[in-house]
Parts: structure tokens; sequence; C-alpha cells
């Protein structure tokens, strides 16, 4: 057998999908006959020639007495057509021109044609000779050989003219040779020494893996073992080395067995390629694999359900597959750096560039040599021990993990030990009878004994741990009954009777030689922690400077006390002390001072009270008082008590001297009062009367005092507002305000602020600002709104480009306030916002009350371009007074003096009057509460600059201004007064 004739199934299939791959050349049928010397052996590619027969009916004697011009002559040295259903005649002369007879071969070298007839043409006569193939038993061969071998006996100047028929369902590829016969076999020989070295390395490496296999039970080497043994079946079956060795009766199973051990060995692979990689990182993959896996199952199952011609064509495609998918699969673990895949990439690779080489030899695209002749033996060996040393390479670093594991093994048990022994909680084991059996030295000596033999010695049950063993039962029920524990905390005592608390975390363990189960777990000492935990407690319902209770335990003891007098009848009154002059003591020598006065008085209000009532620090320099079995008359006598005791108290600090007041507000609980808060607010109330009826004495709670009604109104308003500012009630409307002078001229208007009331109600700032300004919440309520509008404006800059002047009110707290201009300046600058838009409004009567502070921060944002307006003008008529010192840009006429002066001739003089004024000073001057034409009509013949009201603009909400000035640029103007 010559390896020249090797090619592996992979190729041949290849083949059959393409059309005939030989490039063929038509010539005429010539008598020059191959002349036979002693050159052996001989390749009679150049005097072959062929006939194909569509249709599979000629004879050959029909064939003998073709015309020569439907001949061709074979031009390649190969002989393949490809894929073909049709039976193809070859034709050969053959002449011995030696002076011996000779003893030849015809050698046809590739085992997988279905039928071949040879003919001899004697004296015009066609004789068959010989009929074999592998669709006959293989004893039907003239020589019992893999490949094909007809012997022919041919005289000295003897000419043989021959026939071959050859018809098959696989690839016509018809390799002719023609040897002596004494030398045919020991020519063949050191192929079969090759091929058997071949087939021997393989089953060497199957036997290897399949011990491997029994020995550790890992899937992969019973898959890499399978995969080998199909490629030994395949290279077997394709050499004809099976048929004549295995099964040479089995004719069916000869014919299958090639594609079978083809579909085997992908199907083998496939799984091989799962089981070594776990592929469970890389989901894509899996799916690839299990994709080439089912393809490789229905080759499988197509290889005794179609004919062969179909089922090869299929097999090529699915090797293609599979080929291409498994390089792709190792490439990719590669790149992922997947260690064990380099020798897989290399593997395959090697199968395919040996299938490669092999395929260009037989195509004639490289040239011929014995590498490339045996370039797909040598693919698959070279690939099944690169294959092999991926698994070697596996079982080392597998060796090295377990190796690694056994010293981190080792490592972590002295780390453990170590933890252990140095564990900073106690770790203990006791078993099922309570008796403790191992303890480390940090549970040791948290229990006061010096080592684990002194504790076992002197505690026989772990009971003796706790003051109260009935604990301890609980605690071993409970981990007895739910498996574990975590964090169960119990108070323990050591053995020189110190109480401690420790955190217990522990769980119910299994011991299998005992069989008897038991109870491990950890203690963690944490009496630091019980004791700051009672520290917050306390801190939690006392003020940590008086150390008396702090309002929310005040509050709590005032629903106790409010549930007795439903319940008991028992009569309770509340006191709401505010200390008066406090503050200035503060301001004076600062909060040490303060603090330490009221350490000082709390003290003797405590003797005060005697212990019978409950004093409590809500907040500030405010107390609040309980007494109990106090009705109206008695708790008043408390109440002067107090009042005097603090009168009477002098505070020395640093030679200072200072008395205090107390302003006391009185209410008597009732059972008909059901709100905490209600109560708190109503005592706040009469504290807040006491305030404004001079200071330093007592109010008693009225529900029908006027006063106090108007003071709770307010209150609740403050409330009301401090909701608001959180919960987003307040929203900006503005008003456009009229140049009468220059009707186009750009955009003024005034922000205006309004509140959106829980019943859906929009309330106007005449409502709550004057309970802001009494309570302090104006300068709140005007940061809100600066900040609201600034960042609206910020976010419409094109609007501002055509804004000529907005205004906003503000309140004289803000003006007050020490921290408001740096706020300001901060709002001007956080926005970016031109300081020549913004106008600021302030009231006249509240401008002249504080009139220096007012003028000082007039004078300092005048300074960075900003205006300012001095709004309700002429309410007082001294303002004339003070007008020329108010450096203001605008004076807004109050609406009082406006609305009127088309019927009432004293208020159109009071308007002109204000008018002249302003002008000769170089003021603007701006009407306010224009509703009528004839009021602007008359206005405009006053000369007042502006005009702002209702018929000049109602109020909108600030959001909508953009549409509106973009629908009035687009319609032009549509006020009433143009």
């Amino acid at each position: 057998m010559r390896m020249s004739r090797i090619s592996c199934l992979l190729v041949s299939i290849t083949f059959c999908l393409i059309a005939p791959a030989i490039k063929l050349t038509a010539a005429p049928l010539t008598p020059a006959p191959l002349q036979i010397d002693d050159l052996n052996p001989v390749y009679p590619a150049g005097h072959i020639y062929y006939y194909e027969d569509l249709e599979n009916r000629l004879t050959e004697k029909q064939i003998a007495q073709l015309p020569s011009e439907q001949w061709t002559r074979v031009s390649e040295d190969q002989i393949n057509f490809g894929m073909t259903p049709n039976t193809f005649w070859y034709y050969l002369s053959v002449k011995n021109i030696t002076n011996e007879k000779q003893s030849l071969y015809l050698h046809i070298d590739y085992a997988l044609l279905d039928e071949i007839e040879l003919f001899v043409i004697e004296n015009n006569s066609v004789s068959p000779v010989f009929l074999t193939g592998d669709q006959l038993p293989f004893m039907s061969r003239p020589e019992k050989y893999t490949t094909y071998l007809f012997p022919m006996t041919i005289k000295s100047t003897q000419k043989k003219n021959m026939l071959i028929r050859v018809n098959t369902q696989g690839p016509m590829k018809v390799p002719i040779s023609i040897w002596r016969q004494k030398s045919f076999f020991a020519e063949q020989l050191p192929d079969f020494i090759l091929y058997g070295i071949f087939l021997g390395i393989l089953l060497i490496m199957t036997g290897y893996h399949l011990f491997l296999f029994f020995s550790i039970r890992d899937p992969s080497y019973l898959y890499y073992s399978l995969f080998t043994l199909s490629i030994v079946g395949y290279f077997s079956s394709l050499y004809g080395v099976a048929y004549q060795w295995l099964w040479p009766e089995s004719v069916y199973w000869h014919n299958k067995s090639t594609l079978f051990f083809n579909a085997t060995g992908a199907l083998a692979l496939n799984i091989f390629t799962v089981q070594f990689f776990q592929l469970k990182k890389f989901p894509t993959l899996k799916k690839l694999v299990t994709a080439l896996i089912a393809s490789s199952l229905i080759m499988l199952i197509l290889t005794f359900s179609v004919s062969y011609l179909i089922a090869a064509k299929i097999h090529a495609a699915g090797i293609i597959t599979t080929a291409v998918g498994t390089f792709l699969i190792g490439l990719t673990l590669v790149i992922n750096r997947v260690k064990a895949a380099r020798f897989f990439l290399l593997s395959w690779s090697a199968f395919l560039f040996g299938t490669l080489l092999s395929a260009l030899s037989t195509l004639g695209l490289l040239a011929s040599s014995a590498y490339t002749e045996n370039s797909g033996i040598i693919g698959a060996i070279v690939g099944v021990l690169l294959l092999s040393l991926a698994m070697a390479d596996r079982i080392k670093e597998e060796q090295s993990e377990k190796e690694k594991a056994q010293n981190n093994a080792i490592n972590n048990l002295e780390r453990y030990h170590q933890l252990y022994e140095n564990a900073l909680e106690g770790i203990f084991t006791i078993n099922g009878n309570g008796k403790i059996i191992s303890a480390n030295p940090k549970l040791v000596n948290s229990l006061g004994f010096i080592n684990l033999e002194s504790l076992k010695n002197k505690i026989a049950h772990i009971n003796q741990l706790t003051t109260n063993p009935s604990d301890m039962r609980k605690l071993i029920k409970q981990i007895f009954s739910q498996k574990q524990v975590i964090d169960y905390e119990i108070q323990l005592i050591s053995q020189d009777y110190r109480p401690f608390w420790g955190s217990v975390t522990a769980r119910v363990a299994f011991d299998e030689q005992s069989n008897k189960r038991y109870v491990e777990g950890s203690l963690i000492d944490i009496s630091a922690r019980k004791i700051s935990e009672e520290r917050l407690k306390y801190l939690a319902r006392h003020d940590p400077l008086t150390e008396l209770f702090n309002r929310r335990e005040f509050e709590r003891q005032l629903k106790v006390a409010m549930e007795k007098i439903r319940q008991e009848k028992i009569k309770y009154t509340m006191l709401y002390l505010d200390l008066d002059q406090f503050k200035l003591v503060n301001d004076t020598c600062g909060h040490t001072a303060g603090d330490h006065l009221l350490k000082l008085l709390t003290g003797r209000l405590l003797k005060v009270l005697d212990g019978e009532h409950l004093l409590a620090r809500l907040g500030g320099d405010e107390f609040g008082v309980l007494l109990k079995d106090c009705g109206e008359k008695e708790a008043m006598k408390v109440a002067e008590q107090l009042k005097s005791a603090i009168e009477s108290f002098l505070f020395r600090w640093k030679e200072q001297n200072f008395t205090l007041g107390a302003s006391i507000g009185l209410v008597e609980l009732s059972p008909l009062q059901t709100s905490i808060e209600r109560i708190l607010s109503m005592a706040d109330t009469a504290c807040f009367m006491a305030k404004d009826q001079g200071r330093n004495r007592i109010c008693v709670f009225t529900e029908s005092d006027k006063d106090i009604q108007l003071r709770q109104h307010e209150m609740h308003w403050i409330s009301t507002l401090t909701k608001a500012l959180k919960s987003g009630s307040f929203f900006l409307s503005y008003q456009k305000i009229h140049n009468n002078i220059r009707p186009n001229a750009p955009l003024h208007y005034e922000i205006l602020l309004r509140m959106k009331a829980q019943d859906g109600r929009i309330v106007s700032p005449a409502s709550f600002l004057p309970a802001a300004e009494r309570y302090n919440l104006a300068p709140s309520i005007d940061r809100w709104v600066i900040i609201t509008y600034f960042q609206w404006l910020s976010s419409h800059p094109q609007h501002m480009q055509k804004l000529e002047v907005a205004s906003i009110n503000l309140s004289v707290s803000s003006i007050e306030e020490k921290s408001f201009k740096d706020f300001l300046i901060h709002a001007f600058n956080e926005y970016a916002i031109a300081p020549d838009k913004i106008c600021f409004e302030i009231t006249e009567s509240m401008a002249i009350t504080r009139l220096d502070n007012t003028i000082k921060f007039i004078k300092t944002f005048k300074s960075m371009g900003c205006h300012f307006a001095l709004d309700d003008f002429g309410t007082g008529f001294s303002s004339y007074a003070y007008l020329k010192d108010l450096p203001v840009d605008y004076v807004k006429i109050d609406g009082f003096f406006v609305r009127n002066i088309v019927n009432d001739a004293v208020d159109l003089v009071m308007v002109k009057s204000i008018n002249e004024v302003a002008q000769t000073i170089g003021i603007k001057t701006v009407a306010e509460y224009v509703e009528s034409y004839e009021v602007q009509k008359l206005l405009q013949a006053t000369g007042i600059e502006y005009s702002q009201g209702y018929y000049i603009h109602k109020p909108m909400i600030l959001d909508d201004l953009i549409e509106s000035t973009q629908r009035s640029n687009q319609f032009g103007h549509t006020s009433g007064i143009i």
C-alpha cells in the first residue's frame, strides 16, 4: 500500500461537494500504448482515456465501438471527478517493451469505490476479467488487499488493451498505477509499518485515557478516548484495513462505517469540549457546542437513514461546521486566558492544517511530497498528541490546585487555631447535658478563670454562669428548638461574682462518631454597650444640659396624665414657662454663661416643686411643668412660687449681675381635650399673652378671650406656613406694571407670593404675613421667594435679556437679619442674575421704623445696580419728611388714594402732590390699584409714570409668563389700556 493513497474522509467528502475538480483535457483516442519497462511503479495518467456514461446503460461492447472523438484523455496525475451517480469508463493500453514476460498489478489505490469491472480487448472482442468493489464481499477481490489489485501477465513486446468500468456513490476517485508483482508488497511494507505505528499510537492513547477515566471518573477522559477510537475506526475504514481484517463479509456496514466513525468522532469531540472546559462561564460558547452536538447526532442518524450520496454531503457540511466551530471555541478560550485552551487550539489547528495540505496536494495546487501526501495522518497524530498534552496539562493543573488547596487547608487550620486562641470573643462547645467541652482563652478569662481545666472543675453545668438559672435554661431550650440563636443577650456572672452582659450566638451540631448533639457558639461581652444603651435611653428622655425630662418625655407624661384624668378623675394642670431677659445673658456673656444659668435655675425650680410635680425643659429657655392633683387655683399658687423663685434669683458672671423674670401660661387639663399638640398650643398661647401683657406675669388660658383667640389664629398660621415652606404649597405669580410714558417699554412686573390651602383655596399674603412678621418667619419666606424666582429666571436666559425690571417685596425682618445681605449677594452670584433687573420693594411704615438699617441696606445693593421702591406710600403724612432721605428709585402710591381719584378731589390732589414731590426729588411714581379705564386716563393726564392694577393686568402664575410673552409678541399688545 502506498501512502500516496492516504487521504482523510473530510478531504474526500469535501471533494464530493465540488463539481469534477480535476482539470480535464479532451483529446482524440490514439493507439500509442503505455510502454512498460523496468521502472517501478508506472503512473499511466497521460495514457488513460475516459468516457462518462450519463445514462448508465452502455455495455462494454458499445463502449469499445465508440468513435475516438467521444473519448477524453486524462491530462492530470490524479483522476477525481467528485461526487457523481454516472458510470465512468476508462481505456488503457499497455505494451511490454522488455525482452521478458512481465507479471504486473494494475493498482487502483482508493478503497471506497462501489463497483469496478476490468475488461480486456483482444481481436475486437471484449472479455470481462475481474469484478470487484466495496459493494461486494471482500473475498470477491482478485487479490486480498486493502485497495484494488488486478494481476496481469504481458509477454515480451505484447500489447494489452483494457477497459475499466467504475460506478460509485462516493467520490469518483480512481488513482491508477502499474506495479511489478514481485516488488509490490515489499514496496508497501514501510507504509504498513507507519500506518501500524499511527494506529498503535492512537490505540495506546485511547487505552491510557480510558484507564484515567476508570481511575478518576472524569467524563472528559471517556469522551477523549471515544474521539481517538473514532479516528482509528475512520482511517481503518477509509484505507480498507477494517474491511479486510474486521468485517470482510459485511458489505452494508463497510459502506456506512466511514460515515459512522466520522459522526461519532465529531460527537465525542463536541461533548469532550463541554466536559473539558466547563463552559458555564461562557454561555455563548456553550450554546455553540450544544448546536454542534445536535448536528453530530443528526449526522449519526442520517448515516443509516438516507443514501450514501446524501449522507456524505450532509457529513461534509457538518464536519466543516464542527471544524470551524471548534477552532473558534479554542481561539475564544485562549483570548479569555483559559490555560488548557492553548493545547486545544494547537491540536485543532494541526488537524485543520494537515487536512488543508492533503486537499491542496490532491487538487494539484501544491507540489506532491512525502509530507503533503501523508499530511492527513500527520495532522491527526499531532492533533491527538497535542490534545493529550492539553489533558496532561489539566491533570497537572488539577494536581497543583489540589496541592494548593491542601496547603490552604493547612494554613487555614493554623489560622483558625490562631484565631481561636486569640479571638476577641469567647468561643465554646457544650454537650447536651450543659457541660463545657471546650472554651478558648478569651471565654476562660471573661469568666474569671486561669485556664480551661479550672473552668471545667469549678463549673459542672452552665447554669452556674448566671445569677438566674432560668435564663440559662430558656437560652438552651431556644437553641435546641430553633437549631440556632443569634445575638441572644443574657446576664452572666464571673467567678469573682462580677456581673456582666453577654451576647450569645450558637447553633446545634451533630457528632457522627458519638451520634450525639452538642452546641457550639461564641460569647461577646456587651457590658459597655448595655451601659451605652442605658445612657442613650436616658438621653432619649432627658435634656443633656439640665438632666430634666425633655420635650418628648414631657409629651408622653402629658398623654399618661390625660388617661388618668379620664379614668381616675385626677386633676392635672400644665404650666408653660418662658424666661424673660435670658437672651440678654446669652448675648452679653455667651452661651457658656447661659448654660450655667440654666443649670443653677433648674435646681431652684426643683426645690420649689419638691419632687411632687414634673418639670421638663421644652427647648431653649422654655420649661414645662405638669402639676398633679392641682386645679387652676392650686396651680396658680405654684406658678406664683416659681415666678418668685426666678425673680429672686441673682446670677453673677464675671462681675456682672443679672436678674430674670418669667412669663407663665397656665392651662387646666380637661377630659374633653384629646390632642397633646392642642394642649401645648394652648399653654404656649397663654405664655405669649403673658409676654404681650408686659412680661413676668401669669396668664390663664381662656377659650373666650379674644386676644387669646387672635394669638391662637396667628399660631395656627405659623404652623401652616412652616409646613408650606417644606411641602411646596407656596407658588409665585406676577402682575405687569405699565409704563405710561413709553407704552412699548420692555417688560416690567411685580412678583407676588401665593399659597394653596389644603382645601384648594388660593391664599393671599395679607392673610398670613402679619403672623409671619410677628413670629419671625418672614425672612424664611423672603428667602424662598428670592431663590425660587432666581432659579426660574436663570433657567430662562432669553426672558432675562428682554426684562426691564422685576419687583420683589422684602420684609423689614429680612433687612434686620445680619446674614440676609450675604445670602442675597450669594444668590445673585450663584444664579448669575443681573442686579439691574431686580427692584426690591419695602413698605413705607416698615422702612421708617428701621430707617438707619434700611438706608444702609438700600445703599449696599444700589451700589451693585439694584433698584428700590417704597411701597404703600402715603399712609402717613409724615412720609414726606423721610422721602428725601431714602435713596429709592420708585414710589408706589397706596391704592387707598388711587382707586377713587375720579370721584374724590382730595384723593386726586394727594396723588398729584406725591407725584410732584417725587419728580422734584427725581423719583419715579407708580400708581397701585388701577382698576378702571377712567382712573388710568386721569393718572396719565396727571403725569404718573407707571400704573399697576387689575385694569392693567390681572396676576398670573409665573410659569405662564413665557407663553404669554410669546403670544404678545406674535399678536401684539392686548391690554385694555391701549
